[in-house]
Formats: C-alpha cells, structure tokens, sequence
C-alpha cells in the first residue's frame, strides 16, 4: 500500500505545517479584514458626508418656515406699521437663510429623483417668497 506524504513526517513536522497553515489563514483574514474596514470607512465618510450633514440645512430650512409662518399670522393681526415692517423685514432675512441652505443642500443630491424634485421645489419656493413680501 502507498504511504501518504503525511503519514511520513514526524510529530514535530505536522505541528510546524499545521502551525505555518493556520498563520497563513489568519494572515489572509486579517488582511481582508483591514481592507473591508478601510473600504467601510469611506462608506461611512460618504455616508456622513451625503446624508447626514444636509439634515442640518433641512433643520435650518424648516425652522425659518416656521418663524415665517407666525410672522405671517403676525402681519394679519398687526396693525402697527413698524412691526410689520420688522416682520416683514425678519421674513427676508429668513428667505436669505433658505436660501442658502437650499444651495448647501442642493450640492449633497445624489440620485436623478432628488435632483428633478429640487428645480420644482425652488419654483415654488420663490413664488411664496414673493407672495410673502407683498403681504
């Protein structure tokens, strides 16, 4: 009968070749491992980059439609016309603020979707702002 080539080594052997095997194996995992942490990092980077810091112009924006919403409600009931004058001019300031969030924004879209949405969302944006000056 044949002798395996393993069967042949001593005990000394088979503990080094095993040994050398499992380092090799460990090695090819943590060089994977270090690789796939490097690629989730730029994942993550994106992520935040994209995702996360545009959520602070949406916050902005929606905060000055609100401001602008009670000012609104304020020029109805006013009848001074240096508070509405004031509220008029704070209802400005706002709309700068939109609107420079809007551009900040505008530059973290990423899909086709999001970037057709935007065009029509400014449209209407800038009718409002100017129906609201009027006021």
């Amino acid at each position: 009968m044949m002798q395996s080539g393993l069967s042949n080594l001593k005990v000394h052997s088979k503990l080094w070749l095993s040994f050398v095997l499992v380092a090799l194996v460990s090695l090819l995992l943590g060089i994977l491992g270090i690789f796939n942490i490097m690629r989730l990092q730029d994942i993550d980077n994106e992520l935040y980059q994209y995702q996360t810091l545009p959520l602070l112009e949406l916050r902005v924006i929606n905060g000055c439609f609100e401001q602008n919403r009670a000012y609104i409600r304020d020029l109805i009931i006013e009848s001074d016309p240096e508070k509405i004058l004031f509220y008029i001019h704070r209802m400005e300031e706002n709309s700068k603020k939109i609107d420079y969030s809007l551009h900040i924004f505008s530059q973290s879209l990423r899909t086709t979707s999001e970037k057709k949405s935007l065009p029509i969302f400014l449209i209407l944006w800038r009718a409002s702002t100017i129906t609201e000056i009027r006021l």
